[in-house]
């Protein structure tokens, strides 16, 4: 969808049985994005709207259908690619559109897209911590179907260093719930297995159902399915969320020294720069910011103690947002073993205890990079209670309690050379 929209790929129609291509317009793609409600599914249930249709999204499209010229049995070329979904009413499999393979296939090598196999909801190779996709809210659903609302998560890890178990705790008092091993998964003794997706494709690493037998004049694509060396490198995004109020987290939260106060000062004198995720592709200026930070405050709870409820428009104190999600860029190679963890984004959220929805908020993001150089040079990140020490270096020794947020799909990337020096107290 991507491709088509920034005209790297072309949507095309083939009809087999009169041997023709025919390309479709973008009003065409449009239409066809568009999937209408029956009466029953048109009222939003959270926000009580009417809605008559919807715009389809990528996880819509179920099933992929390929054009595959064979030679002695195996993929020589691969021809077209198609996309379909399933008819929202008949239940019947519908192709949206075809695309030329050759140019999807230098849209995914350009892009380096996986393909990985022998892998959990979790784990790769046993070893690496990973996500299907970013959020996290369905894979901790099949681990704890009783309900993951109002909990964290943390993994913890063996003797020989591998995630091992995914613990469930109380975000009132921090007692762990309960606990879950995660699974380990090996199919016939083979270890996982990541490669490129267009060797992956042109290897016939897939389940193919409804295989077809056709033949037709539609134009063969020019060359043969490409076939490519696996990554040697590769690295996921790993966010931990630091809970300043958890007990083992004070020397993080000392009064007029907290970390969000430190960030917060920095960035609205201008000595930083401002994100509104931990991506670092948004910048936001310090207006948004301020906005951020203020609440219409009908219905806030101001405090656990009086639960006292105003109407004015209130702004967050450092001291009050007590997450800071961190975020680390962890490099390891084709074997699953770790070689390099470099932080690479660190944030500031509003705790769900401050509103009566009970939801958390994202305040800002910063570079850990300008949040290393500036927090050497400035006094207030040294603290002596209980002990002396400097954020700083809590923050590289993880000298702290932290819970786990979220991971991101594999990609191929190769550890950089940035270097955090711990500070001297």
């Amino acid at each position: 969808m991507d491709g088509i929209e920034s005209g790297a790929l072309s949507p095309l129609a083939i009809d087999y049985n009169t041997n023709t291509v025919k390309a479709i317009s973008k009003e065409r793609i449009e239409e066809l994005m568009i999937t209408p409600l029956p009466p029953e599914q048109q009222e939003d249930a959270w926000t009580g709207e009417k809605r008559t249709h919807y715009r389809k999204a990528a996880h819509d499209f179920r099933f992929l259908i390929l054009d595959i010229s064979k030679k002695e049995g195996k993929t020589d070329k691969i021809n077209y690619a198609a996309l379909g979904y399933m008819h929202p009413e008949s239940s019947v499999p519908v192709i949206a559109f075809y695309v030329a393979y050759p140019d999807l296939e230098k849209l995914l090598d350009q892009n380096k897209i996986l393909w990985y196999s022998n892998s959990g909801p979790f784990l790769l190779k046993d070893q690496v911590l990973h996500t299907p996709d970013t959020y996290m809210s369905a894979t901790l659903d099949s681990y704890f179907p009783e309900g993951t609302f109002g909990f964290y998560f943390q993994v913890t890890r063996n003797k020989k260093g591998y995630p091992d178990k995914l613990q469930q705790y109380s975000r009132q008092d921090f007692a762990l719930v309960k606990e879950e091993p995660i699974e380990q998964y090996s199919f016939s003794g083979k270890e996982g297995e990541v490669l490129y997706m267009t060797t992956a494709l042109a290897q016939e690493k897939y389940s193919a159902e409804d295989i077809l037998d056709i033949r037709t004049t539609v134009a063969e694509a020019r060359t043969q399915a490409k076939s490519s060396a696996p990554p040697k490198n590769l690295m996921v995004y790993l966010t931990d969320e630091i809970i300043l109020n958890h007990p083992d987290n004070a020397h993080l939260h000392n009064n007029g020294q907290e970390l969000p106060t430190l960030l917060l000062n920095a960035a609205k004198n201008g000595q930083l720069n401002i994100y509104s995720s931990d991506s670092l592709s948004r910048k936001m200026t310090i207006a948004e910011l301020s906005k951020s930070l203020k609440l219409e405050s009908e219905g806030l709870i101001l405090g656990d103690e009086t639960q006292e409820e105003v109407s004015e428009e209130l702004e967050l104190l450092g001291a009050q947002l007590t997450i800071v999600p961190i975020t680390w860029q962890v490099y390891f190679n084709r074997k699953g073993i770790e070689t390099k963890r470099v932080p690479y984004a660190i944030g500031i959220v509003a705790p769900s205890n401050l509103f009566p929805y009970g939801l958390e908020k994202s305040i800002a993001y910063f570079s850990f990079e300008e949040v290393y150089h500036l927090l050497k040079q400035t006094p207030q990140a040294k603290y002596s209670n209980p002990v002396p020490g400097h954020v700083l270096n809590d923050l590289l020794q993880q000298n702290f309690v932290s819970f786990f947020y979220k991971a991101t799909p594999l990609r191929v990337a190769s550890p950089k050379k940035k270097k955090y020096p711990l500070i001297k107290i």
